[in-house]
């Protein structure tokens, strides 16, 4: 008797315990500048359970990748470069789009096998304000004495507000990032499918307090959530206990 009572409570744990839910938390990071500087972070969650994909859309801003020379975006660009070994770490094992594909693009996604709760993927990516209005520089050919003084001046002028706008126009502010989304995608043998998304939000003063600013700033959220097994589990669980109810029915009828 005790024997199979003993049997029972183990056996109820074992089918109980995979139904517990755990937090899963991620975050991601732009820091501003000539060319940004990005970090996604899975700050924690339960072992097996994977990031297996991360989507950044910009569309909620007035921003675009600049990620190829000679098409949007103003003086240099940067193609979405992993960087610190991160892409081995976490098993990068794609960018779509990239290069000239996501020149002027506002989404791209990453895909990995093997990013898992702790580790922190780095990565640079250029992203611009649309391209500027640029003001006619002036031709000075042919002209002479007074003329000549006058367009020169007139040169000069035109030269340093297109220098002073395509300057503007590359640089990205931290806040300017502010409404652009992000959604992680989670996976892994003993779970259900898991999404969960968020914003990057303005800095608030606390969080400049707490020396979350660096260089330009960086914007940041993090977002957390159940994680939910797979139906298959929770379904042997409750089959299990319905059979221990099952035999303890039967065994007491017996008695």
């Amino acid at each position: 008797m005790a024997r199979f009572f003993r049997s029972a409570i183990l056996l109820s744990l074992a089918a109980v315990v995979p139904c517990f839910a755990d937090n899963v938390s991620a975050n991601a990071t732009f820091l501003g500048g000539l060319s940004g500087t990005w970090a996604i972070s899975y700050a924690g969650g339960p072992s097996g359970l994977l990031l297996q994909s991360v989507t950044i859309d910009l569309s909620p801003t007035h921003l675009a990748f600049d990620t190829a020379p000679g098409g949007f975006g103003s003086l240099g660009s940067q193609d979405v470069t992993p960087t610190n070994g991160t892409d081995v770490t976490t098993g990068l094992t794609g960018i779509s789009p990239s290069g000239l594909s996501l020149d002027g693009g506002t989404l791209v996604t990453f895909t990995f096998d093997d990013f898992a709760p702790g580790e922190v993927f780095l990565f640079n990516a250029d992203v611009d304000n649309p391209d500027p209005t640029l003001v006619t520089v002036p031709d000075c050919a042919g002209k002479k004495g007074l003329a000549l003084i006058a367009c020169i001046g007139a040169d000069a002028v035109a030269n340093a507000t297109n220098g002073t706008r395509l300057l503007a126009a590359q640089t990205v502010l931290p806040n300017e990032m502010a409404g652009a989304d992000v959604s992680f995608q989670f996976g892994g043998p003993t779970f259900d499918p898991l999404a969960l998304s968020g914003s990057f939000q303005p800095l608030t003063f606390s969080q400049v307090a707490q020396g979350l600013v660096h260089g330009n700033g960086a914007q940041s959220f993090a977002v957390n959530l159940a994680a939910v097994p797979e139906p298959a589990s929770c379904a042997m669980a409750f089959a299990a206990l319905a059979l221990i109810g099952v035999r303890l029915r039967k065994h007491n009828r017996v008695l």
